[in-house]
């Protein structure tokens, strides 16, 4: 069976959506690996702005400086599952 170029990105959207309910379910925590330097800046207390909603997300881009908006920005889903947004150093 022939598909076309929508129809297999559709298909590979919900596989990848499959894997990643999956490991939802089955969290694995993951040591840090990035440079000593990156690791060295972070503060206790700075962990990123929590999105719990569509409404959470559209908050944090309004508040996010012109200069922010056209550097790179960041996220991380932490061990309790919630997804965390923020600048990226």
């Amino acid at each position: 069976m022939r598909h076309d170029g929508a129809t297999l990105a559709v298909m590979h959207y919900w596989k990848d959506l499959e894997a990643a309910m999956c490991a939802a379910q089955n969290p694995r925590p993951y040591a840090y690996a990035g440079p000593a330097d990156v690791l060295a800046a972070i503060t206790p207390g700075e962990r990123g702005r929590l999105i719990a909603s569509v409404d959470d997300l559209t908050a944090w881009l309004a508040a996010l400086a012109q200069a922010d908006r056209s550097g790179p920005q960041t996220f991380v889903v932490d061990e309790a599952g919630d997804l965390r947004v923020g600048a990226q150093a």
